[in-house]
């Protein structure tokens, strides 16, 4: 973890003496609040913004102040590993500028791989192995292609996270996008099937204490939902109950929070949040098949786009005719892009601060 300066932190409490006349009252009020907490980064532009800020820890003056918890660690080392990384990855964002989807894919993901072994150097303190820790397996359907888990940075990213992996694991191209919540609503296609992402708006009560999670019927098919969410949702089987109709789980009472910080402690143990801080209470749950090894949030990024720009890189032929000019296709992965740029390097960012990081608009 390294600490920052001009931190704001804001978090949405309602007063214990009003809490108390509404729980002692017939009026069961709602919760008003997202139940995301964390610390607020204000910009006119919060993309520049969040690499203005890992370009700070770039520096050789900012990386070599942050203090090690490892008192034998040769932290100049790390520094300056740290340091020269963050700016390569730095220079390789900006030259994706001007560049379509033949050849972005192939810059972005060496920025982020520059990344990674930045955050590692200052986050877990580890040096990672020069090999990347995924290899490109290549197959005539676009969306098929995979990468294999291997020693090299990737797993050690994942070891360090407490992740367990196995060498030889793969994940396709289209395993890794459907299980990332920025563009679950987009990934639902003919084409490329179901996301892999359950969305939920969290509905909670101030006296009853009672928790509802709203499942969003545009990603949500009722009938799958109800036969099968006790398996794919192993994070909430235990907690929630099926309500007699619709795609909603209810918590069960011995599991109720008491207050909004409970609900906020419950919600990030149990769900992903939304990397946009607001209002709205909507989390995101993975699903996960039977025996189904579920990866760290960047993961999941970090995958799809090494897929992507060795497709680039090794078979352009194939991602020109998997994307033609003006289709679907080509839309869907430019979104998937834009999303990338925007937060793989914001839940780096969060990594490191062992927090919630969030970059939002004046």
């Amino acid at each position: 973890m390294f600490k920052s300066i001009f931190l704001e932190r804001w978090r949405i409490l309602l007063p214990v003496s009003k809490t108390n006349v509404f729980q002692n009252s017939m009026i069961d009020l709602s919760y008003i609040g997202s139940f995301q907490r964390g610390t607020l980064f204000r910009s006119e532009n919060p993309l520049e913004e969040l690499w203005a800020q890992i370009g700070r820890i770039g520096t050789p003056e900012y990386a070599g102040s942050l203090i090690p918890n490892k008192p034998d660690l040769d932290w100049e080392k790390h520094a300056k590993y740290a340091s020269v990384r963050i700016r390569q990855a730095l220079e390789l964002r900006k030259s994706t500028s001007g560049t379509s989807l033949l050849t972005k894919p192939i810059l972005l993901y060496y920025s982020f791989l520059n990344l990674l072994r930045a955050f590692m150097a200052i986050t877990p303190k580890i040096i990672p192995k020069p090999k990347h820790g995924l290899i490109f397996k290549p197959n005539n359907q676009f969306l098929l292609n995979e990468a294999e888990l291997a020693d090299g940075t990737f797993t050690e990213f994942l070891a360090a996270t407490g992740t367990a992996w196995e060498k030889g694991t793969r994940l396709s191209l289209s395993q890794a996008l459907c299980k990332i919540p920025e563009i679950a609503y987009e990934f639902k296609s003919p084409d490329r099937g179901p996301s892999g992402v359950w969305a939920a708006r969290v509905s909670a009560k101030m006296g009853s204490h009672s928790v509802l999670l709203h499942f969003d019927q545009q990603v949500v098919d009722e009938e799958t939902f109800r036969a099968s969410w006790g398996q794919e949702l192993p994070k909430l089987n235990n907690l929630y109950e099926l309500q007699p109709t619709g795609i909603t789980l209810g918590l069960k009472e011995e599991q109720q929070p008491k207050d909004y910080e409970g609900l906020c402690e419950l919600c990030e143990k149990t769900m992903l949040n939304r990397l946009l801080w607001g209002y709205d209470p909507t989390w995101y749950v993975l699903r996960l098949k039977e025996g189904e090894q579920e990866f760290p949030r960047a993961g999941y990024y970090f995958i799809a786009l090494f897929i992507l720009g060795s497709i680039a890189r090794y078979q352009p032929e194939l991602l020109l005719s998997g994307l033609p000019p003006g289709s679907e296709p080509e839309w869907f992965f430019n979104r998937f892009m834009q999303a990338a740029e925007r937060f793989f390097p914001q839940l780096m960012w969060s990594w490191g601060q062992n927090a919630q990081t969030y970059f939002l608009g004046l």
